[in-house]
């Protein structure tokens, strides 16, 4: 019976541990790609709030 569950374990570290430890890693680099989409989005959002305020002042300082 030991080596039935031996056999089960070192079939399920050959078979599934490897699949286990490739999600893992596809995941990492999927959470860096939406950490730097994030910041990408961020930038964009504060030059656009920086350019209505340009604008905001501009209507506010016209004749």
């Amino acid at each position: 019976m030991a080596s039935f569950i031996e056999a089960i374990q070192k079939i399920l570290q050959e078979t599934v541990a490897p699949g286990i430890s490739d999600i893992r890693e596809r995941l990492a680099r999927v959470e860096v790609e939406i950490k730097r989409l994030d910041d990408k989005i961020d930038n964009g959002l504060a030059r656009l709030d920086a350019r209505m305020d340009h604008m905001e002042d501009k209507l506010t300082t016209a004749p």
